[in-house]
């Protein structure tokens, strides 16, 4: 040892000491450079398909419960290296196969051109059973098209798409049905040509009767267009029901309360029986003060401004 040192100071005297340190560093680094290395494993190999032996591209492979891994290429083959210890378990990982784990060990031997198979995963499921309901238009045209009798359907959705203000001036849209007016609003409805009293007209499906005593048939115009979800009417009667029309039956159903969420719909409409008047604008604005006035004027106001 102090042969050594003896040495190493006769061959560096004449060296300046910055390359005298430079030079003692490495001549340290080197064994401990030497022995990492030494101690770096490397596996290579193939991965095919276990069933058609195809290779299988882009498949991981890795030190389990690590980040030291490789992929695949095209081919199937891969070579990892700066595996750290003699012992080690490797996870081998594929879309839609299953994962391999194998257990290495560098001591007795060296793992160079493996071939690694991987199984498909299959899993059976049960039979997925999707379920719909149809609504608005097209649950009107399922329903008229399933119908044992002749039936006209119409729907809120397509209600909304015309500017009927009563239930008797939606009807007055389905083929067979005549409109019969008072006061130029849409009143009765006549089915097939026959006169309004041969129909029965239905809400919810319950009979309504007619609100005035003399007569037998009832006008449509006090149900609003915007409160019915669907009209069925029925050209021919079926032994199930009521044989008290001889022209047909009319059904409307009411909407019902479908979100805790309110919704507010208004629409305004005017008739003009004179040619020679016109609405103008200021008869709108006119209008509006004359609502104001009155509504201002039973509205009781507190002494401190404020409406009770």
């Amino acid at each position: 040892m102090e042969n050594l040192v003896a040495s190493w100071l006769n061959y560096t005297s004449g060296m300046p000491r910055l390359l005298k340190t430079v030079l003692l560093l490495i001549l340290i680094l080197i064994p401990g450079l030497l022995a990492f290395t030494q101690n770096q494993y490397r596996i290579s190999g193939k991965i095919i398909d276990a069933i058609t032996r195809e290779p299988l591209p882009a498949a991981t492979i890795r030190i389990r419960n690590t980040q030291v891994g490789t992929t695949s290429d095209q081919q199937g083959n891969f070579v990892l290296n700066n595996i750290p210890e003699d012992q080690t378990e490797l996870e081998i990982a594929y879309i839609s196969y299953e994962t391999l784990y194998m257990h290495l060990d560098f001591r007795d031997q060296s793992h160079n051109n493996l071939v690694i198979q991987l199984k498909p995963s299959v899993k059976e499921l049960e039979a997925v059973k999707i379920t719909g309901n149809a609504e608005g238009q097209v649950k009107a045209i399922l329903d008229q098209k399933l119908a044992a009798n002749i039936k006209n359907i119409v729907s809120s959705e397509q209600i909304e798409q015309f500017p009927d203000l009563n239930a008797a001036e939606v009807l007055q849209r389905i083929p067979g049905i005549t409109l019969k007016r008072d006061q130029g609003e849409g009143r009765f409805v006549q089915l097939r040509g026959t006169p309004p009293e041969y129909t029965s007209f239905n809400i919810n499906g319950e009979q309504i009767p007619s609100p005035e005593g003399n007569v037998r048939y009832v006008g449509l115009d006090i149900i609003s267009a915007d409160q019915i979800e669907f009209v069925e009417v029925t050209k021919v009667l079926t032994p199930d029901m009521d044989a008290d029309a001889i022209g047909g039956s009319v059904n409307i159903i009411t909407k019902t309360a479908k979100s805790e969420i309110p919704e507010i719909k208004a629409s305004f409409s005017t008739v003009c029986s004179s040619p020679e008047y016109f609405f103008t604008r200021s008869d709108f604005l006119e209008s509006i003060r004359y609502f104001l006035l009155i509504v201002f004027k039973y509205i009781p106001i507190m002494p401190n401004g404020t409406a009770r």
